[in-house]
């Protein structure tokens, strides 16, 4: 994972760290994540590569955008720290 992309991850889980306290999010305005790779398809974006399919189908996002929980919004966070490199430092 090259450094923009671990930054752009790293600033997803932040989001999504406030999220799960506000129950509130912007989707693809305020995630930094798909400000990188949204309008390109999803390409390269470590999302899509886990799960691979785009507009973050297959993860937990898609659960929460129906019915907004803390559990789900720690679920959409677990699995976005589960992308996160071995080596990588939080």
């Amino acid at each position: 994972m090259d450094a923009k992309t671990l930054e752009a991850l790293k600033g997803s889980i932040a989001k999504w760290e406030t999220v799960r306290e506000t129950l509130k999010q912007e989707g693809v305005t305020d995630c930094p994540l798909c400000q990188l790779f949204y309008n390109n398809g999803c390409k390269g974006c470590p999302v899509s590569k886990k799960t691979r399919q785009i507009n973050c189908c297959g993860t937990p996002f898609k659960e929460f955008y129906k019915d907004p929980s803390v559990a789900r919004a720690q679920a959409e966070l677990d699995f976005l720290k589960s992308l996160l490199p071995k080596d990588a430092a939080k």
